[in-house]
């Protein structure tokens, strides 16, 4: 056996003169190991990355709103040349327009005596690309250059006779839903473009959401409630998905009519029966049937009612306010005095509530409580009347006269021609008398 051969060493190397490492610039931090180039090409990377990930995700964002986009476009209105002199202009007037139907679809959303009504512009925006590139036109134009299915509101003010002039100017409306051709909505005419404006809303949502419309016009527009009531009862004849709203604002209007009928008070009973038959949980359709129930005279009935709308609803204020309300008829003061006090734990705003309160705590002979929720309700409301008469009597039972008198001063500012305007000022001149 042979001896294995010793490994020979490696030839050594001259070792080369090192260069002197360069020393960073005054105030800068460089990684042990790494050069500042490498740094910055990395910085570069990074920023490049995010450029990237940004304009996809701005590219996905108009992609989506280009297939999906619900939301309505109203085109700059088309305007005559005297109308653009009164100081119009063609956004100017769709964005009227468009704040116009806004307003009325609110009115289904914000009522809070009637039933919730889901319109077509419930969860809607409504859009108006502004004179050149914007990115709603570009949307607008991507959509009509693919053929997707568009959803606007186009009108132009126009004269069908020389002179053009506010008298003769009708805004002539078209609608496009879909693809395909838009289709006219109505020729409206007016007093003047704003009015044009209004109605062409109206005309609108009359198509769209007439039970918003209703709305509008029954509580927004007093005078015009007989208009109001007129559509809602074609509403009601019609089936549509309005029907329930329509039926119970038929009712409403019959529950608050002042004269307070009896055969007015039992009709709209019979409209609040027929949505609770086919909708038993709708909470303000009791709550109405016991208002009923208690201009009737019938407070143990409206008691049921209100205690089942509180079942239905219990996080909603009013519902215990109506029970505060009809307890306290009944002398259940302790009762009446948990259902305000609950009532304001859930809607600490509604002075009503504290005015309640505090009238049952007066019944009760409680003048300092009353005294402070009559002065909370006054701070919520300084134009109330009734606030500052409480104040009043509630400051008078506690022996402070100078509170008392001003208050009642305060009352007849607020009702010059009150009824009682001489018994109050009768108070007034004792009450200066123990000053």
């Amino acid at each position: 056996m042979t001896e294995r051969e010793a490994p020979r060493p490696a030839p050594s190397r001259a070792r080369l003169p090192l260069a002197p490492r360069p020393k960073p610039p005054q105030g800068a931090s460089v990684e042990p190991g790494k050069p500042m180039g490498n740094l910055l090409d990395d910085l570069r990377k990074i920023i490049l990355n995010l450029a990237f990930f940004a304009l996809v995700g701005l590219l996905v964002f108009a992609a989506v709103k280009v297939l999906r986009s619900g939301d309505m476009t109203i085109d700059a209105i088309g305007l005559p040349k005297n109308i653009k002199e009164l100081g119009y202009s063609e956004d100017g007037a769709a964005l009227i327009l468009s704040d116009n139907i806004r307003t009325i679809a609110e009115a289904a959303k914000a009522d809070e005596a009637l039933l919730t009504v889901k319109t077509n512009f419930e969860d809607q925006d409504i859009s108006v690309p502004v004179e050149g590139l914007s990115f709603s036109s570009i949307i607008r134009l991507l959509r009509q250059t693919l053929g997707l299915p568009q959803h606007r509101l186009i009108a132009d003010f126009v004269c069908p006779n020389e002179p053009c002039t506010t008298g003769n100017l009708e805004l002539r409306l078209r609608y496009l839903k879909g693809t395909g051709a838009p289709k006219a909505v109505a020729n409206v005419k007016g007093a003047s473009p704003d009015a044009i404006l209004q109605a062409a809303a109206e005309r609108f949502m009359e198509q769209q959401a007439p039970m918003a419309l209703a709305l509008h016009l029954y509580n927004e527009e007093p005078a015009r409630r007989a208009e109001a009531m007129a559509l809602t009862q074609r509403i009601a004849r019609s089936g549509s998905d309005e029907k329930l709203s329509a039926l119970n604002l038929i009712g409403v209007e019959l529950l608050e009519r002042p004269e307070k009928r009896p055969e007015d008070l039992k009709q709209a009973i019979g409209y609040f029966e027929q949505v609770i038959a086919q909708e038993p949980g709708l909470a303000m359709a009791h709550t109405n049937w016991g208002a009923a129930l208690s201009a009737l005279g019938d407070k143990a009935g409206a008691t049921e009612k209100y205690r089942e709308a509180i079942r239905l609803a219990p996080d909603e204020p009013m519902q215990h306010h109506n029970l505060g309300v009809v307890l306290a008829a009944q002398g259940k003061t302790a009762e009446a005095i948990a259902s305000f006090e609950k009532a304001i734990s859930l809607a600490p705003g509604y002075a009503d509530s504290y005015m309640g309160l505090g009238g049952v705590q007066m019944g009760a002979g409680d003048a300092a409580a009353a005294l402070g929720n009559f002065e909370k309700a006054a701070a919520l409301n300084p134009s109330s009347a009734d606030a500052q008469y409480n104040i009043g009597v509630a400051a008078s039972k506690t022996g402070n006269a100078t509170e008392s008198r001003q208050a009642f001063e305060t009352y007849l500012q607020l009702e010059p021609d009150a009824s009682d305007k001489v018994t109050v000022q009768g108070f007034i001149d004792e009450l200066s008398k123990l000053q």
